[in-house]
């Protein structure tokens, strides 16, 4: 039987970050959905609930991260799903055991480790070999 492919939730306001992102998820072999902000990522997760990861940015406040993390870790649905914060400092108190911390900029490389240190080691399908991209 073959496994279903992971599904990652990324929260980036910047598009052309997103795109990015989008790309090296892929390349890890996730199917990614994407949303701008809170209010979009939470259309997303009635759309599409069985996803495996969050992935949001908490650098731009204007894309209420933090909040979304709190609100979603408050629902029975979504509590457990595990998550991955983008940031340029320390995540907030709250969020301290409960993700894992990825810094901006990162490679490719770091994007795996962290998808998979959430994901508690599990490693993704197969990928094609290729240079690591860095994040602005």
């Amino acid at each position: 039987m073959e496994e279903r492919q992971r599904r990652v939730l990324l929260v980036e306001r910047n598009p052309a970050l997103s795109q990015l992102f989008d790309e090296a998820l892929a390349e890890l072999g996730f199917q990614v959905f994407a949303a701008e902000g809170r209010r979009q990522a939470l259309d997303v997760l009635l759309e599409e609930p069985q996803v495996d990861l969050l992935l949001v940015d908490l650098v731009d406040p204007a894309a209420e991260g933090a909040a979304l993390l709190g609100f979603l870790a408050e629902q029975r649905a979504t509590a457990r799903i595990p998550v991955v914060v983008m940031t340029d400092g320390e995540p907030p108190a709250g969020l301290v055991g409960r993700a894992v911390r990825l810094a901006k900029p990162f490679g490719l490389e770091e994007l795996r480790f962290a998808t998979e240190e959430a994901l508690g080691g599990r490693p993704g399908p197969p990928r094609s070999a290729g240079p690591a991209r860095e994040a602005p």
